[in-house]
């Protein structure tokens, strides 16, 4: 979901099949489609690329880089691509002072590493900066004590901490000795040793470790299959989810259950409203679309999505709004939470 500067009212930007990006507002209406190349990246930023007030879209597929204005028009000088043409692993964008200098962060899959300004032109230190593996998800930006660190994971299992001119921190890169899941948890503070990371292994143990490089305690939650840590949107917690006995369990960031699904074949996304969690379950075989807050599930059996959901919540009025799309459709569905 992204914002329209003008209106300021919330639109969906939806791509089908043959690669097309449509931007669908609240009521529904296709406002403008645009022909990409390939699939998107499930990242999308709005920036303020002219610095006047005025929003674009930043967006990138596996092949290219994309900055369209709010009709859906190239902002000159995109798409552009990675050297050589490479695929693109991972996409990430930075605003190190809030500034609106930004800075676009881009790797393929042998591990190598390039930092754009926001024109397109690769910066010193990054082009490329090698690393070990490809990045197991996007990297990161965190800031603490004043000073700005970039966190990326890796496939092979290493997580690095970066400076911005792609120097390695003492005490990184952090080796856990087996593959990591995707999703890390950052709880920062006001030092480098009281921040801690908290990752989930294959293995499904979660593992944690300060920004001094320092490992902790591992924690078992579940040894089973299609583990993830599921991120809170807002960056306030996570939960963890993994199948065992053809059943896929929801775990809470103290490792108790959460809530138990049947399938084994859907999207799982994790949300904290205040002192609420939500976690809403979509696609698979049957679409069939269902939301647990507090362990209950809240939505209408015949509601149906194809993908993942976009959910608000409004604690003034107790009312979840839910964005679905379903066969080319974006529907919006208003709930009253729970009392």
């Amino acid at each position: 979901m992204v914002k329209n500067y003008k209106t300021k009212s919330l639109e969906v930007l939806v791509q089908t099949a043959d690669f097309k990006l449509h931007n669908v507002s609240q009521k529904g209406e296709f406002k403008w489609s645009i022909q990409l190349d390939t699939l998107l990246i499930p990242e999308a930023f709005e920036i303020d690329f002219y610095k006047n007030g005025k929003l674009q879209y930043l967006l990138a597929t596996k092949k290219s880089v994309y900055l369209l204005d709010r009709l859906g028009r190239h902002v000159e000088g995109f798409p552009f691509q990675m050297p050589n043409k490479k695929v693109i692993n991972s996409f990430s964008l930075f605003d190190y002072d809030k500034n609106l200098k930004y800075r676009i962060l881009l790797s393929d899959n042998t591990g190598a590493f390039y930092l754009f300004d926001k024109k397109g032109a690769n910066l010193k230190g990054w082009d490329p900066l090698k690393l070990s593996s490809g990045a197991l998800e996007a990297p990161r930006h965190l800031r603490v004590r004043g000073r700005d660190f970039i966190l990326a994971a890796l496939d092979s299992g290493e997580v690095h901490l970066l400076n911005r001119k792609g120097e390695e921190e003492r005490g990184f890169p952090v080796v856990l000795g087996e593959r990591l899941v995707p999703g890390a948890f950052m709880d920062l503070k006001n030092s480098l040793s009281a921040s801690i990371v908290s990752v989930l292994t294959a293995s499904g143990k979660v593992e944690s470790f300060n920004l001094n490089g320092d490992i902790g305690d591992e924690q078992l939650w579940l040894e089973g299959e299609g583990l993830e840590m599921l991120l809170d949107a807002s960056g306030d917690g996570y939960a963890l989810k993994g199948v065992i006995s053809g059943k896929t369990m929801i775990g809470q960031q103290d490792l108790s259950d959460l809530c138990e699904l049947e399938a084994t074949d859907k999207n799982v996304q994790y949300y904290i409203f205040g002192d609420r969690n939500a976690v809403v379950v979509s696609g698979g075989k049957s679409k069939t679309l269902q939301m647990y807050v507090d362990n209950k599930n809240v939505m209408p059996e015949d509601l149906k999505a194809s993908q993942e959901v976009g959910v608000l919540y409004s604690s003034r009025k107790n009312i979840f709004q839910i964005y679905i799309v379903i066969n080319k459709q974006l529907r919006l569905v208003q709930l009253n939470g729970l009392k």
